[in-house]
């Protein structure tokens, strides 16, 4: 679902239950608080008016590594990499 453009409210005009659902209730439900389903989630558009929850990682690397060395050198141990998957 997508958000849709509200209706306009006019003076003495009535809805019906279905134009309030749609046009209050289901615009409701595309909004970010109501797509969160875990804290710390960011939200991304996927199409116009349209978003997604993303939930970032991450990782730490704990290798420590020294040298005596007075020169600059390589470590033995090979630097860290990224890998990057998106939606």
């Amino acid at each position: 679902m997508s958000w849709t453009a509200p209706l306009t409210a006019v003076a003495t005009a009535s809805l019906s239950a279905a134009q309030w659902n749609a046009s209050v209730r289901d615009n409701l439900l595309e909004t970010a608080p109501a797509k969160a389903t875990a804290a710390g989630q960011v939200f991304v558009a996927t199409a116009a008016n349209a978003i997604a929850a993303r939930t970032p990682s991450s990782n730490l690397i704990t290798t420590i590594e020294t040298t005596t060395s007075t020169t600059s050198g390589v470590l033995p141990t090979a630097g860290p990499s990224v890998s990057v998957v998106t939606g």
